[in-house]
């Protein structure tokens, strides 16, 4: 079989993916599903074959089981026998239709292993342009040695790009510190990000807006990063922030009595990166860094239709101690006060060195 040559950077390439996400958005709810263009097509002055790798995020298997006959009918080959050396993925091919170039569509668990490799490595290369000239040298240096020595053995051209990926992903895991100043714009545009995610799903009305731009400003992370009472620690991945933990120590409720509470405030993951670990990590380091203020139990009030969010901390020990209100713009929204005792001198296992004050 003929393999597909690279060429240089097409920038339709965007365009054909924004076009066949569209179509697989009549399939996969964006509630349950993500769906990322992936690939060096995803890669803007990358070379490539000009086929479009998407990477389709889903919750359960069965979630994607369930659409094979519905991707049929929109032109994608059901591929099962790659599964016995991926097991992990379900991969499904759909020819050139046209201008729509070849779309290799990758569906994995989200969150997972696999979720996390592809978004990695894309990301790595989208924001460092040296990197991705390099290995958009290596690739043209592989395909030809491989079209005349391999007789375009696919295979041997795959594998002989692993060691340039694994170095790269190596380098891209994701690490916990403590936030400082220069942190503060990020981290005001990421909490805005998640905020919106989980509490503006039906759109953007005046309340909500003012509440994220006054809560959330650059101006009130840099209070919040100076304060001797709070603890904030960021999770960053080759540079970039994807999450973060912000405790407030001495914070009291009335359904938390305790000699030296803390409240966890926020603790916010980029939606990319749940169910990978991140939360339970963050959680785990706002636990120890109350306790080594001297912290005996956590407290926080998670929204009443967050369920993602009520189930994560129950089955990380928080008890459930009733119901209290939020109020911004003169509309009370109904939290839960959730607490956990944090029994001393026990520190959690795996802390950060690196988030203490």
């Amino acid at each position: 079989m003929t393999a597909t040559p690279l060429v240089g950077y097409q920038t339709q390439w965007p365009a054909n993916f924004i076009s066949a996400q569209a179509q697989l958005r009549r399939l996969f709810e964006a509630d349950l599903f993500r769906i990322e263009h992936i690939g060096s097509t995803a890669v803007v002055g990358l070379c490539a074959k000009p086929v479009i790798d998407i990477l389709l995020g889903a919750p359960s298997w069965a979630l994607i089981e369930a659409q094979v006959p519905a991707l049929a009918e929109g032109g994608y080959t059901y591929r099962p026998e790659y599964e016995a050396q991926l097991p992990e993925r379900r991969y499904f091919v759909r020819p050139a239709q046209g201008a729509m170039p070849r779309i290799h569509l990758h569906a994995v668990l989200r969150g997972r292993h696999l979720w996390q490799q592809h978004l990695a490595f894309r990301d790595a290369l989208r924001v460092d342009a040296q990197l991705a000239q390099r290995y958009g040298a290596l690739k043209r240096e592989l395909a030809h040695a491989h079209a005349h020595a391999h007789a375009n053995d696919r295979a041997a051209y795959t594998a002989a790009k692993a060691p340039f990926i694994t170095a790269v992903l190596a380098d891209t895991q994701i690490s916990e510190r403590a936030a400082r100043p220069d942190d503060a714009l990020c981290l005001s545009v990421l909490a805005m990000q998640v905020f919106l995610d989980t509490y503006a799903t039906a759109g953007i009305r005046p309340a909500i807006a003012r509440e994220v731009l006054g809560s959330y400003s650059q101006a009130v992370f840099e209070r919040s990063i100076a304060d001797p009472q709070t603890r904030l620690c960021v999770a960053e991945r080759a540079g970039l922030l994807v999450g973060f933990a912000q405790v407030t120590l001495g914070a009291r409720h009335e359904l938390a009595p305790a000699t030296h509470p803390a409240e966890l405030l926020r603790l916010y993951v980029q939606e990319p990166f749940t169910g990978s670990g991140l939360g339970s990590r963050l959680l785990a380091q706002a636990e120890q860094l109350a306790r080594q203020a001297g912290a005996d139990l956590m407290w926080l009030t998670p929204w009443v239709h967050n369920h993602r969010a009520l189930g994560f901390y129950a089955s990380r020990g928080y008890t459930d101690r009733g119901l209290t209100h939020f109020v911004f713009e003169g509309e009370a929204h109904e939290n839960r006060v959730v607490v956990k005792r944090l029994y001393q001198p026990a520190l959690a296992s795996g802390h950060c060195d690196n988030c203490g004050p």
